[in-house]
């Protein structure tokens, strides 16, 4: 008791586990290296992840809940490790046939991002493209570009309905 309160420490063995929680999902969110099999390792080496192998591991596992065009594409961007190596949206139409819009091909990889959990990032300076993280740095980049545009979006909500507590229905949504 101090002060008259009943104080309670967690014992420091589930103190070093949720340490070790918080690195493999900080702030409750799965981090980017854990998606990539063996980014984590592979960051300070010159061996970048293998992307056919991380893409057909996530179509193993969601192949049912995904269209073939979102297959193909999924395919097609796995193959492109590193920003450097990013396939414009024009390529992946033409793979497609020529019948999609740049609109069809944002939406399936934003299904691919959410349905499959594909850590694909987009390069917002030539080359345009999508491509899949391949050094720290990107995956670093990739996080505090969607982290900033998350908040950004965030300030625009909180103009529609200043009294909506949007701290309270974040924590709602961690727990997702």
């Amino acid at each position: 008791m101090v002060d008259g309160e009943r104080r309670v420490t967690p014992c420091e063995c589930k103190q070093r586990a949720r340490l070790e929680a918080e690195k493999l999902q900080p702030g409750g969110f799965i981090a980017a290296s854990n998606l990539v099999p063996g980014l984590a390792q592979n960051l300070g080496s010159a061996r970048q992840p293998n992307g056919p192998e991380l893409v057909e591991a996530a179509l193993a596992r969601h192949a049912g809940d995904l269209t073939p065009e979102e297959i193909q594409i999924a395919r097609l961007i796995g193959r492109r490790v590193g920003q450097a190596a990013a396939i414009r949206i024009r390529d992946l139409i033409d793979a497609l046939g020529g019948g999609s819009t740049d609109r069809d091909i944002k939406g399936m990889v934003e299904r691919l991002r959410t349905i499959a959990k594909l850590p694909i990032a987009a390069t917002k300076a030539p080359p345009y493209g999508y491509f899949i993280p391949g050094t720290a740095r990107e995956v670093d980049d990739a996080h505090d570009r969607y982290m900033q545009e998350g908040i950004k979006l965030i300030v625009l909500a909180q103009n529609f309905r200043e009294d909506k507590d949007l701290v309270q229905r974040l924590r709602g949504q961690l727990e997702l």
